[in-house]
């Protein structure tokens, strides 16, 4: 690893539909809504049942986005958010990194909302209640330096 980077004043928005059988793609009805109210998402996951955006927080923005996603499903907004990270080249193609961090975090009752590994493999990205950044910045550096 090579460096722990962290990004503060994020928000996570939760988005599904009311049923499974809706028509549309959510991830785009989600970014289409996100360039109306200009805003720039971190990163997003997918399933079945919905899509989850990490975005920086800008209250009133964020506030008319939920009103607009409330017109085709669920909403859902997590406040006070910060994103951790653990980067480097020699991640690439190591096995139980994710559950490495993942672990150390766990310990100490860190609790993830989101976590995303880019398809370089040379990063992995945690979203994690704000308050505790301080608290996974210190785990994660005794895990892997």
């Amino acid at each position: 690893i090579q460096n722990i980077p962290i990004k503060r004043n994020v928000c996570v928005v939760r988005f599904s539909r009311m049923n499974y059988w809706g028509e549309g793609n959510l991830e785009i009805q989600l970014l289409k809504l996100l360039d109306k109210h200009r805003l720039k998402k971190f990163f997003s996951m997918s399933d079945f049942a919905g899509v989850s955006t990490a975005l920086p927080y800008d209250e009133s923005k964020i506030e008319m986005l939920l009103e607009d996603l409330r017109a085709f499903g669920k909403a859902k907004l997590v406040k006070n958010c910060a994103i951790i990270a653990v980067v480097g080249e020699e991640m690439r193609g190591r096995v139980g990194i994710m559950s490495e961090a993942s672990y150390a975090l766990a310990q100490k009752g860190i609790s993830i909302h989101m976590v995303v590994q880019g398809a370089s493999e040379i990063g992995i990205d945690f979203v994690i209640n704000e308050s505790k950044i301080n608290l996974a910045v210190k785990e994660l550096h005794k895990k892997f330096f």
